[in-house]
């Protein structure tokens, strides 16, 4: 049975690959970047708690860890990026 960090990040990646076909359509507005992480949470959420057959308390701690760790990603994301341009 595969873990649920691979369960995430499979979901994460999917998602991602739907986004800019969004954002491209002809005589729309582009999305913002927020909408648009909005719209993977919620497509990745929905899918997860089908595919793994969660109820409405287990899809909720999900979506929960998923935040926090979203938080920590960026988080470490702008470090990485603060470290990189110190370096130049």
């Amino acid at each position: 049975m595969p873990s649920l960090r691979a369960i995430l990040m499979s979901g994460m990646i999917l998602s991602f690959g739907a986004s800019p076909a969004l954002a491209q359509q002809p005589g729309q507005q582009r999305p913002t970047r927020e909408q648009l992480l909005r719209q993977i949470e919620q497509r990745f959420m929905a899918r997860a708690t089908n595919e793994m057959g969660l109820g409405a308390e287990q899809a909720e701690q999900l979506r929960s860890t998923a935040a926090r760790f979203a938080r920590e990603r960026r988080g470490l994301e702008q470090a990485d990026r603060d470290i990189k341009r110190g370096l130049q």
